[in-house]
């Protein structure tokens, strides 16, 4: 796998894009997003623009993005909900704000990995249902285990 260096974001925040996303969570608030949804995609965009070194938004690309996703969020290997935060308030910023759509379809971002649960082992079933003497509560714990209850 490519080592790519990791980068840092040394590079001042222009005001005026700063001013520009702090206009954004009202329109937030209006759709009901949560306040950690409004923190974490306000964040994501500061990230974003101080990565682009306040470039000009209306000059932005789905290069920029791809550029942006694959040397700063996989760089720094972020979990895959953040990738995908990051990226849709890229998206609904410039939907919303901008007035024109980026498309970050053509950003690969992976499904988040399904754990399987942990299975008890038959001998453990079994010492868990005898375990109690109250043969209400045994029953209990039986029905549950047969119906496959949670």
């Amino acid at each position: 796998m490519d080592k790519s260096p990791i980068i840092r974001l040394t590079f001042p925040y222009d005001f005026v894009l700063k001013e520009l996303v702090k206009t954004f969570p009202d329109y937030r608030w209006n759709k009901r997003y949560s306040e950690n949804t409004i923190k974490t995609y306000t964040g994501g965009l500061h990230i974003f623009f101080r990565f682009m070194e306040n470039k000009d938004p209306a000059s932005i690309s789905n290069e920029d993005l791809e550029k942006f996703h694959r040397d700063y969020i996989i760089a720094h290997h972020y979990s895959v909900s953040f990738q995908s935060q990051v990226i849709n308030a890229v998206k609904l910023f410039f939907h919303n704000r901008q007035n024109r759509k980026l498309n970050p379809e053509l950003v690969y971002r992976p499904k988040k990995p399904r754990l399987l649960p942990n299975v008890l082992g038959k001998e453990e079933v079994k010492q868990i249902l005898e375990a109690h003497k109250n043969i209400k509560h045994r029953a209990m714990l039986s029905l549950i285990y047969a119906c496959i209850l949670r």
